[in-house]
């Protein structure tokens, strides 16, 4: 089994949505933007519910196994 780790931030849109970045996002009408990366991932875990659109993100250390 090999592991990869990475950095990233976790934010959530107005929404509700909870996503994951790899840059730092920006807030940007009703959602979270990331400059330098167009992409983000949504998230469908339980977790950071008691993270809100009007925090700011949190930084994550994400490790992935395959």
């Amino acid at each position: 089994m090999s592991k990869s780790t990475f950095k990233g931030f976790i934010a959530r849109n107005s929404d509700g949505a909870l996503r994951l970045f790899l840059n730092r996002p920006v807030r940007d009408h009703g959602g979270w933007s990331a400059p330098r990366f167009r992409g983000s991932l949504e998230l469908t875990i339980e977790g950071y519910k008691e993270l809100r659109w009007e925090d700011e993100p949190i930084e994550v250390t994400l490790t992935i196994e395959s």
